[in-house]
């Protein structure tokens, strides 16, 4: 069988022939070949901001696989660049999050213009009330059990999971959980129910400006080893 017909799971597969794919030093994913259009009807403007030296930007954060299948990460537009310098997609971290986080209904990375990455963490209701039921926590409601010392550090072991499939300037040093859920009255959801990132972080500014305060309250993620959970 053609290797570029066989499915590479978690990719968009591998370039055709014909068709030159390389990722930009920011991450971004560009391609030229003869199915690519020449250029924006009309206008010149767009253009100039997609077709550079025959290369099209896509806008779509990249990477290759080991084996030569292309994985997209993240949107441009929604990339964070710490005040390091480096870029980071949240979709990435996100992602890493929530596989390794199974209370969890949410993750928001933030860190646009910070030194590092952060994140606020939503919690699931249903697993979070089936959890507390177990352990005789039943009368507690959900934001007394967001703040339960357990809870907080079975995150923090979730957390470091995630950490370890992350780049360093990726890895996140700290996170709040919020004590309600997001809504689609609030505006924080979408009817579809993705999250409205602006919007979270518009609600919840006083506390991601908490996250970093010279003398915040909220503690890093420690580099204690984990294995044994």
């Amino acid at each position: 069988m053609d290797d570029n017909r066989e499915p590479h799971f978690g990719t968009v597969g591998k370039p055709l022939p014909g068709v030159d794919v390389r990722i930009a030093a920011d991450g971004e994913v560009l391609v030229r070949g003869g199915n690519v259009a020449r250029g924006y009807r009309n206008l010149p403007a767009a253009d100039s901001e997609s077709f550079v030296d025959g290369w099209f930007h896509t806008g779509d954060i990249g990477e290759f696989t080991k084996d030569g299948a292309l994985r997209i990460t993240d949107r441009k537009k929604d990339l964070l660049k710490t005040s390091n310098g480096k870029y980071v997609a949240p979709q990435k971290v996100e992602t890493a999050i929530m596989a390794n986080t199974p209370y969890a209904a949410q993750a928001i990375v933030i860190g646009e213009g910070h030194p590092y990455c952060a994140a606020l963490i939503v919690m699931d209701r249903d697993s979070l009330t089936a959890w507390a039921k177990r352990r005789g926590k039943g009368r507690l409601d959900f934001a007394e059990l967001t703040a339960l010392p357990e809870i907080r550090a079975s995150i923090d072991r979730c957390i470091r999971r995630a950490n370890r499939r992350l780049e360093q300037w990726e890895t996140v040093k700290k996170y709040v959980i919020l004590e309600r859920e997001l809504t689609l009255e609030s505006g924080e959801l979408t009817p579809s129910l993705k999250v409205r990132r602006s919007r979270v972080l518009e609600h919840f500014a006083a506390m991601t400006e908490a996250i970093y305060a010279e003398h915040s309250p909220i503690p890093f993620v420690t580099e204690k080893d984990d294995s044994k959970h």
